[in-house]
Parts: C-alpha cells; sequence; structure tokens
C-alpha cells in the first residue's frame, strides 16, 4: 500500500556514531491516464490556480494529465504530513520550483507522457527528471547544448548504438540537478559537470546525482542536495494505486 511505503522511507539515519549520515530518499511512481472519476475527486483537491494552468492546456490529455499529476503530488505528500490534499499550499520558488509553503519534505516531479515520478526528501533538496528518449532527434544537436568537454570524450568514444540512450540519461542528470539546485536555466548546461556514462553515482556542485531505471525507452535521473559528510540512500521506487 502507499502508506507502507510512505513510513519505509520517512524513518532516516542521523549518523551521530558513524560517518558517512544518510539522506534517504523517496521515489514514487503514478499513472497519469486516470479513470474519469479519480480525475474529478484529483480536481476536488487542486488550488485555483492549478486548475486555471491545466485549463490553459490546448490538449484535453495532457490538460487531464496535468490534474492527475498535481492530485498524486497533494495525496503523497498530505499522507506524509498527515493532512487533506486540498488543504497543502505550495509557492513557486524565485526559478518556478513549487515548494510546500508550510513545513514540509522537499520534493520534485516529473511528468513523462503517461507516467509521474516523484522524489521526496525530508533533510535536502531534490530533483527528479524522467524523459523519453527519441530517436528521430538530431542528437549532434543536442550533444552540442549539454557536453561539457570530458562528458563529450566519454561520449564520443561509445558505440553508435548506445549514443542516443547515453545522451538522455546525460540529459536527465543534468536536468534532476538543476532541478535540485534550484537556480533555473541560468547557465550553460555544458558547464554542469553531471554524468559519467557509469552506473555510479556522481558528486558535483553539492549533489550526489544517479541514473535511475524509468523502463524501456525512457532515461531518468535523481539529484539530492548531500554535505561532505553524507551519503544518498534511494528507496526502491513505490507504485502509487488509485483508492
Amino acid at each position: 500500500s502507499m502508506a507502507a511505503g510512505v513510513s519505509a522511507w520517512s524513518s532516516r539515519s542521523s549518523g551521530s556514531s558513524a560517518f558517512p549520515a544518510t539522506v534517504t530518499v523517496g521515489l514514487f511512481r503514478a499513472p497519469l491516464d486516470v479513470g474519469a472519476d479519480q480525475l474529478t475527486a484529483f480536481a476536488a483537491t487542486l488550488s485555483p490556480q492549478e486548475l486555471a494552468r491545466a485549463d490553459a492546456l490546448q490538449d484535453p490529455r495532457a490538460r487531464s494529465r496535468m490534474i492527475a499529476d498535481h492530485g498524486w503530488r497533494r495525496r503523497l505528500l498530505a499522507e506524509r504530513l498527515a493532512t487533506a490534499p486540498a488543504d497543502l499550499a505550495f509557492t513557486d520558488g524565485e526559478h518556478g520550483k513549487p515548494r510546500l509553503t508550510g513545513p514540509g519534505p522537499h520534493f520534485s516531479a516529473s511528468r513523462s507522457e503517461d507516467v509521474g515520478w516523484y522524489a521526496v526528501c525530508e533533510r535536502a533538496e531534490i530533483g527528479i527528471d524522467v524523459e523519453r528518449v527519441d530517436h528521430s532527434r538530431s542528437l549532434g544537436r543536442l550533444a552540442h547544448r549539454l557536453l561539457s568537454a570530458r562528458e563529450r570524450q566519454l561520449y564520443d568514444a561509445m558505440p553508435e548504438a548506445e549514443r542516443a540512450e547515453a545522451l538522455y540519461a546525460c540529459w536527465t542528470c543534468k536536468e534532476a540537478a538543476v532541478k535540485a539546485l534550484g537556480s533555473g536555466l541560468v547557465f550553460p548546461l555544458t558547464t554542469l559537470e553531471a554524468w559519467t556514462a557509469g552506473a555510479a553515482p556522481v558528486r558535483a556542485h553539492g549533489l550526489e546525482i544517479r541514473g535511475l531505471d524509468p523502463g524501456p525507452g525512457r532515461a531518468g535521473a535523481v539529484a539530492v542536495r548531500v554535505g561532505a559528510d553524507e551519503q544518498a540512500q534511494v528507496k526502491p521506487v513505490v507504485d502509487l494505486a488509485a483508492p
């Protein structure tokens, strides 16, 4: 159940006796194509601003997915805070990253077509990004926009067949890092070292950045702020289901 999933990640180690201390990250995934009754229930929990943002979308499917996304966020965080989803209030940070106005965990969300991804952390800023790998896109242009000189060397050494996945993995690492930093895209992504083409987490810019496996055809990453004596513990993904 979702409650079990929430309680499973909410406990954290203080690291008082042994270093490094652990910063625990909870990961959640939810379907964004939900039934009409569930969509109505979600819409009833949203703020007028959230509803207006959804209503501004021309595409009905995009509109319903946005409502579901915000509905899931509210349900997930409200359960964590033992309150009603409609009672939560959010504010947009300086660069548009939403946060709870009152006390509560840090969180980040990413919509990838029909799936919503959510990362939650009690102690530290967090970012998550999941993208569909688009094999039809110009990889050369994307690589030019994304890769640092060191990352470019790794990328150029890869077999052609692996480059699209690698490039999107790099992209999600950088997007997750930008979300965790809360800085907006105020610097070129080529200056942000966030990807190594390996499975080991990257530590850069006061973050621990690691790739996720969001399933075939998608790339994903999560980034969390950590101190020099801290390490991130990313819990297994919990699937959220409609009641």
